[in-house]
């Protein structure tokens, strides 16, 4: 009995102790566990914002934000523009619908999934997330998905989406799962079952940056609607050759808008024997060249097809996006006057051919065919100076025999397509791209220039094009022509010679350039003030450096952002704590310093990493050893407090106050004899009768800890 009541003791205070470690271990720990989502969030406002449905916390686990963990609750109080990072943990055992999980949350940037599973339903899960550019679903398992109805609905910012790793076998309805995902650029479809799939209305509507789209995995036979399914879209040929649309009740619309569109690959499957009436718009003034693969196409879709505008647009056609912020009446988007017979499409209504054009607010897509005989023309200035051209496509296009400045000036130009453009006769490309200063991208992966003469000032201007897509004209540079002594400074993105640079632009002296940006040459930090750029702030009168922006200044505190100051380095930056040398923050001076010491603050609040000129407030002991100001003299080797004069000593007897309070950590000028004897080694022992109870609630808990000591041992004594 004796021994069991000893056991039993020791046995509750093993489990109390235990209890508490794996407490803390689980607060800390996620490491091995599954259905884990990592969100990155910014908001350009301070307040209180939402990151996840309320519905789902009862679903889950823990919540880290920036690695401490919080209460369970679906929002977080945030400074504006400041990064957050939030770790949700759900449940090991969870499973059911994820619909609506982060839908409208545009404050969400980022978001990772990591061994996650039990989804059934993720409709609209991430739909209007309009700020998401990165969405990592590698591990996110879908096997018992059954609906992914709107699931990136208005992703408007995400530009590839990888999601080759995801199982759709069990997927019924996939309806506007990708609608409005304009930036969208790569959309990796490869692991897609859709072999359950009843409903596909509306699925890539509206993807208009998206010029291809590979669904030779897709099984559609048992697909009933597929309206919309590819309208207002991008893609400029479309292979359905394995499109089994025998049980497709619904096709209204599929491919109405989708004005990029030039080619159609279908097949004997692609039928509408159930449609009935329900096909209004499907080819609606679509201009396309319709290919069969395989067996001829159904009859049906043959005449519906042939008494649509749809012919062959394969020669000599240019597809071009005009984007205008507001109605304009004759609008100049070509300047040709050629009297071929040329067929025109504005928004695949066929017009007379006229070299501009009335057009409403936003995106208007104009076709030209130029007849397959034609001779060869001159395409020089074709498109320039006319910054509403938005986009520009060539399908084998191959009569141009002099091309330049063909689009010098078009500030607005974002994406070329000259993948089907031939050059192999042209002889004159100068100036061809000059102050193309959007232009992001060719779309070609060769370009012959070996019969052109003149390459000179061909990229002019194009900051945004990058040296891979430059050289795939064979060469590595291309040069820009200088000016006279008149006007002495060349406007890179335009090609022009002016008196000084101006307003507008960064004037480099040395070079007599003008740019709208210095980061992107060698003269890469800017002078607001004198709007110059130049190699090294310090050789001006701002000879401050900031840079995260590549700007000089003239003093860092003047700044709102970057204000304090490296004074060896002359730069600004916006904490000490970011560098590895400087870390240390002389605050009242505002600059950051390698060490304290031999600055007028020579003090230093290690915890914090900062240097003043005295120890005061909630740092008020000194170490005098190392100018160290701490909170608590007892959390350091020098462990004991001179009271009266606020300093941390390693030894009492070393100093004025030479005698010590063991119990207080104090170091005192002589002992209270009331309440004090004093033994060897100068310390200050209690007297055996007097004893003083602190208020503070240690001294409390350790007052009751010793009472429950001392009643255990009784206890124990009396068993044995």
């Amino acid at each position: 009995m004796k021994i069991f009541s000893f056991s039993l003791c020791l046995f509750i205070l093993t489990f109390a102790l235990s209890n508490q470690i794996l407490k803390n271990n689980k607060l800390r720990n996620l490491d091995d566990e599954k259905n884990i989502i990592e969100l990155e969030i910014l908001y350009d406002s301070t307040g209180e914002v939402s990151f996840i449905e309320s519905n789902y916390l009862e679903k889950i686990e823990k919540i880290i934000v920036n690695g401490e963990m919080t209460e369970k609750k679906n929002t977080i109080s945030v400074n504006a523009n400041e990064k957050y990072t939030i770790t949700i943990q759900f449940q090991n055992d969870f499973e059911g619908s994820c619909e609506n999980m982060f839908a409208g949350r545009p404050i969400i940037k980022k978001i990772k999934f990591k061994n996650f599973n039990g989804c059934t339903n993720t409709n609209y899960m991430f739909s209007e997330c309009s700020s998401l550019e990165s969405l990592d679903l590698s591990s996110f398992d879908t096997s018992k998905v059954t609906s992914m109805e709107a699931m990136f609905f208005k992703c408007s910012s995400l530009n590839s989406l990888d999601l080759s790793s995801f199982d759709t076998s069990n997927v019924e309805d996939m309806e506007a799962m990708f609608n409005e995902c304009s930036s969208l650029e790569s959309l990796n479809l490869s692991s897609f079952n859709t072999s359950n799939v009843k409903n596909m209305q509306e699925m890539f509507r509206s993807c208009s940056s998206l010029e291809y789209l590979a669904l030779s995995s897709f099984d559609t036979s048992n697909v009933e609607k597929m309206s919309l399914m590819f309208a207002e879209s991008s893609y400029m040929t479309l292979n359905l050759s394995s499109f089994n649309t025998s049980k497709a009740t619904y096709m209204f619309g599929m491919f109405y808008g989708s004005y990029y569109l030039y080619e159609l690959v279908l097949s004997s499957s692609f039928t509408m024997e159930n449609v009935g009436n329900n096909y209004d718009m499907m080819f609606s003034n679509i201009y396309i060249s319709v290919t069969q693969n395989g067996a001829n196409l159904q009859e049906d879709v043959k005449n519906l097809i042939d008494s649509t505008n749809s012919r062959d647009l394969k020669k000599n056609l240019i597809l071009i996006t005009i984007n205008s912020e507001e109605s304009k009446e004759n609008l100049k988007f070509i300047n040709y006057d050629g009297t071929e017979n040329i067929i025109m499409l504005q928004n695949d209504e066929k017009i007379d051919f006229t070299n501009n054009i009335n057009v409403e607010a936003g995106l208007t897509v104009i076709k030209l065919l130029f007849p397959e005989n034609s001779n060869k023309i001159s395409c020089e200035g074709l498109f320039k100076n006319i910054p509403e051209i938005k986009k520009i496509a060539f399908i084998n296009f191959d009569i141009c025999n002099n091309a330049k400045e063909m689009f010098s000036g078009c500030s607005n130009l974002e994406k070329l397509n000259l993948k089907l453009f031939a050059t192999s006769e042209i002889t004159n490309m100068n100036g061809m791209f000059s102050g193309c200063s959007n232009l992001k991208t060719l779309g070609v992966s060769s370009f012959d220039i070996s019969k052109s003469e003149d390459v000179d000032n061909m990229f002019c201007g194009c900051e945004k094009l990058t040296d891979i897509e430059k050289n795939s004209f064979g060469r590595t540079s291309f040069k820009c022509d200088d000016c006279d002594a008149s006007k002495p400074f060349l406007i890179e993105y335009t090609n022009e010679c002016v008196e000084n640079c101006g307003e507008t632009y960064y004037s480099i002296n040395e070079e007599k350039i003008c740019f709208s940006n210095c980061a992107k040459t060698e003269y890469k930090y800017s002078i607001e003030e004198e709007k110059k750029c130049v190699k090294d702030c310090s050789e001006t009168e701002y000879k401050y450096t900031i840079e995260d922006e590549n700007k000089c200044v003239k003093n860092c505190s003047e700044t709102t952002e970057y204000k304090y100051l490296i004074e060896e380095d002359n730069k600004c930056i916006k904490d000490c704590a970011e560098t590895t040398e400087y870390k240390y923050l002389v605050e009242k001076e505002n600059k950051c310093v390698k060490n304290c010491e031999g600055t007028l603050y020579k003090y230093l609040i290690e915890k914090e990493n900062k240097c003043i000129d005295k120890c005061e407030n909630e740092y008020k002991y000194l170490i005098e050893d190392e100018n160290k100001c701490v909170k608590n003299c007892s959390e350091t080797e020098y462990e004991y407090l001179i009271e009266d004069e606020n300093k941390c000593v390693k030894n009492c007897t070393e100093t004025d106050y030479k005698y010590l309070i063991e119990e207080e950590n104090k170091c005192v000028e002589k002992c209270d004899d009331t309440k004090y004897i004093i033994e060897e080694g100068n310390k200050c022992i209690k007297k055996p009768d007097y004893v003083h109870y602190d208020d503070d609630s240690n001294s409390s808990n350790s007052k009751y800890l010793k009472y429950n000591l001392l009643f255990i041992f009784i206890f124990l004594f009396i068993q044995i």
